[in-house]
């Protein structure tokens, strides 16, 4: 892997369009125009407003960040039409860049995303789901935060919201700190998410043999939509209601959906 890659994630982190609140803020601009610090690649992408606050980048073959401003509205993924192709990654280049670099990134196929902070409204939900998790569960069972990162067998490496797995965590024995076999999933939505998350996210972890449940919780309104593996099909149940529960399959619990929301609304 070329060592100016290595440097910028762990030098440069506002050339990848991340937030650091105690430098930029969470509604200020990049301090540079994206063009003139990740050259023609970038010139043909979104100009920073005051309105936008996390951004996302994606390695280009020159071993720079191109830079995409995602709205501020959550904890935001994208990906962003590049003008020239981009150079394929491995995952040694992902896992070495990910051990320097202060920002978390996704991989697949080959392409490199760094992902960006949280709003306050996805923070609460977050934790208030762990809580829940934490509380309700059996004692053989771990709930994970934004931190485990977590592959899927379709080339998936990604930090979903929270996760849960019971009995032994089974882990990359070339990434000892990925695991692979979840029970549950959840993802916190937001505008800048919601399609990726229902999508092609969601077909991603259906790969995972061992996920039983799979939870969106929408940070803008009460809205959650549970998905439930019966076999080879999945089960689809959706709530507008704070007085619902979520019944999760896999663990026999269930899930208060004022709860989830507590301090949100």
């Amino acid at each position: 892997m070329r060592q100016d890659v290595a440097d910028q994630a762990v030098d440069r982190p506002h050339e990848l369009g991340v937030r650091d609140e105690a430098v930029v803020g969470p509604r200020r601009r990049a301090s540079a125009p994206a063009d003139a610090r990740a050259g023609p690649a970038a010139r043909d992408l979104e100009a920073p407003t005051p309105a936008t606050a996390m951004g996302h980048a994606r390695w280009n073959g020159a071993g720079e960040a191109a830079v995409r401003l995602a709205p501020a509205s959550g904890c935001c993924y994208a990906r962003s039409a590049m003008s020239q192709p981009q150079r394929r990654y491995s995952l040694a280049d992902y896992f070495a860049i990910e051990a320097m670099s202060p920002v978390r990134h996704e991989f697949y196929r080959g392409e490199i995303f760094a992902m960006a902070g949280a709003s306050l409204e996805h923070n609460l939900i977050t934790v208030n789901v762990l809580t829940m998790l934490k509380i309700a569960l059996d004692p053989r069972c771990n709930v994970f935060g934004s931190d485990l990162r977590i592959a899927t067998p379709g080339g998936l490496y990604t930090y979903p919201d929270v996760s849960v797995i019971c009995g032994k965590v089974t882990l990359l024995s070339r990434a000892p700190d990925t695991a692979t076999n979840p029970l549950m999933l959840v993802e916190v939505l937001s505008d800048a998410t919601r399609d990726y998350d229902r999508g092609e996210k969601f077909d991603l972890y259906k790969t995972i043999r061992s996920v039983r449940d799979y939870v969106l919780i929408d940070q803008d309104r009460v809205a959650v939509d549970h998905f439930t593996r019966r076999g080879t099909r999945w089960a689809k149940r959706s709530t507008a209601s704070l007085s619902a529960k979520v019944a999760l399959r896999g663990m026999a619990v269930d899930l208060s959906v004022k709860d989830a929301y507590r301090g949100v609304l």
